[in-house]
């Protein structure tokens, strides 16, 4: 989900640029960074992995399929990565996926409860450079509520069809600003960058309910809001192309 906007404008120089697979590493430590706290995935922990001893370790684990993602994402020609940069930091990015029509016609997930893997017991206790890819994921089988998870997805799919007759338009998956440098314009800055890389076309985003005033001042319109059982509120912004 969206997160991280920033909207007061100051005097901060960020570079806006295209994202690169030389980012990811920074995308990834930002993303956890600033959207740990609130995001969907840790709503969907079970509730002994809220357990903060295990924090540490859960957040690495899932930040391994996230890396993998963004860099697969990044070598595909419908995925657009927008990044801000200040004196060689990484201080924002956001990445997007141009939605075509075929896309909204697929079926709903099933939702099912999965098996639960067994407690993670001593991998848990690892110091987490010495995680490898197998103990992450035998982490977020166990962390995880996949239930949940395919839940939210399918609140948020079922929004998104609803402006099926305006495909093709770009979803923004991810819109995240450091922590020290929120409220200074950088979110801000990466969306107008992002916009003019896409021109006209039509976008979206999912978001949380702190951030609504942030993305109805830079243009999104508010469509739909629903309760998810884990608690969770999924908010649906739509922001019309300058043609529509």
């Amino acid at each position: 989900m969206a997160t991280g906007g920033s909207d007061v404008p100051s005097s901060t120089q960020a570079v806006y640029s295209e994202a690169t697979r030389d980012d990811v590493d920074q995308m990834v430590d930002l993303n956890m960074e600033v959207e740990w706290d609130i995001s969907v995935e840790k709503r969907c922990l079970y509730e002994d992995a809220r357990n903060r001893k295990y924090e540490t370790a859960i957040r690495t684990a899932f930040a391994f399929p996230m890396r993998e993602l963004l860099l697969h994402s990044l070598g595909l020609e419908h995925s657009i990565f927008v990044k801000g940069v200040q004196d060689g930091r990484l201080v924002g990015y956001l990445d997007a996926v141009d939605v075509e029509d075929d896309l909204l016609t697929m079926p709903l997930r099933l939702i099912e409860d999965y098996p639960r893997g067994p407690h993670p017991g001593a991998i848990l206790e690892k110091p987490v450079t010495k995680l490898d890819s197998i103990d992450c994921y035998t982490i977020r089988k166990w962390a995880k509520n996949q239930t949940l998870q395919t839940e939210h997805g399918n609140i948020g799919y079922e929004m998104m069809k609803s402006k099926r007759d305006s495909a093709p338009f770009y979803q923004i998956h991810m819109l995240a600003v450091a922590s020290d440098k929120q409220r200074q314009g950088i979110g801000r800055g990466l969306l107008n960058y992002f916009q003019k890389l896409v021109g006209e076309k039509n976008m979206c985003l999912f978001a949380q309910r702190h951030n609504k005033g942030f993305y109805e001042k830079v243009g999104f319109q508010l469509l739909d809001s629903r309760e998810a059982k884990s608690g969770a509120e999924i908010l649906f912004f739509w922001k019309p192309g300058k043609s529509t």
